[in-house]
């Protein structure tokens, strides 16, 4: 597993999604302030600005989730912690949770390249901006294809026993 973390692609994308979630997070700080100065010191409207608000969100949420995915770190519900102590056990409800998110992410890959050939089949703009619809749902498909194969790369860690490499924001590896 080494090698797949090491691997130029792996980190490449580990640095695009980065660069993504800041320049989404930018645009959308960026979008709104030329709204509110817009509105309120020059008494005008920035016609269209929901349309270009949600093509963004839509970016910033979904690789959002993709990041977090790839760190293992979204919230959960891990009551089974305090009841069982043997570390055995424990390894093996950390291999069923993440067989359960590996098919959960699996299905909604699926259902994402569904829905996007189907909005690819019926086309569609926004109303104001006339903004292709296809741009604020390409986010779901590609992020829901990440976020299954970072679900599987945990899941088959978790299977060989090894804790994920993550890197922080300052470049350096921390195991989780």
């Amino acid at each position: 597993m080494k090698r797949i973390e090491d691997f130029f692609l792996w980190r490449l994308l580990l640095k695009l999604e980065r660069a993504i979630l800041v320049i989404c997070s930018v645009a959308a700080i960026g979008t709104v302030v030329v709204s509110v100065v817009l509105r309120y010191v020059f008494k005008s409207d920035l016609y269209g600005i929901e349309e270009i608000i949600t093509v963004i969100a839509m970016w910033l949420y979904f690789l959002g989730g993709v990041y977090g995915s790839y760190e293992n770190s979204h919230i959960r519900a891990d009551i089974l912690s305090v009841y069982v102590k043997s570390e055995k056990k424990m390894r093996i409800v950390r291999i069923l949770s993440l067989a359960v998110s590996a098919g959960a992410s699996l299905m909604l890959a699926k259902w994402g390249l569904d829905y996007l050939r189907w909005s690819i089949a019926i086309g569609g703009e926004t109303v104001s901006l006339h903004i292709p619809m296809i741009l604020s749902r390409i986010p779901l498909t590609i992020c829901f294809v990440f976020m299954a194969v970072y679900s599987i790369y945990h899941l088959i860690l978790a299977l060989l026993g090894r804790e994920p490499a993550i890197e922080t924001s300052g470049g350096e590896k921390t195991w989780s």
